[in-house]
């Protein structure tokens, strides 16, 4: 049986504490985004560890196949849906780009 690690950075308040309650390992946590000026530096620091990570950089750490980004999309207190959308690789775009591709049968 092939067993994958998950690793999760965590970005807001709640998450952390859901993760701790159950025991589940966090790689990093980022915990008030507040002003726009401190969120976009976050943001940009978020960025750049998931790309590290992603191309390898990180020090004796094999890097993930997949990165994805999950969160609530909040409709109201009650209606609430869990989003997991990959952001790494760029399987969609790339799916977009096979498919706009003419055939060369076609040119």
């Amino acid at each position: 049986m092939l067993v994958k690690k998950v690793d999760f950075i965590n970005i807001g308040r709640k998450g952390p504490g859901f993760m701790r309650r159950r025991s589940i390992p966090i790689r990093n946590e980022y915990i008030g985004l507040v002003s726009k000026t401190r969120g976009y530096e976050q943001a940009a620091e978020i960025g750049n560890e998931v790309i590290r990570l992603f191309t390898n950089t990180a020090e004796g750490e094999q890097p993930p196949d997949k990165i994805y980004l999950m969160y609530n999309e909040f409709k109201s207190a009650l209606q609430q849906r869990v989003i997991i959308n990959q952001i790494l690789p760029l399987a969609r775009l790339m799916r977009l780009l096979t498919a706009a591709k003419p055939d060369e049968s076609q040119v």
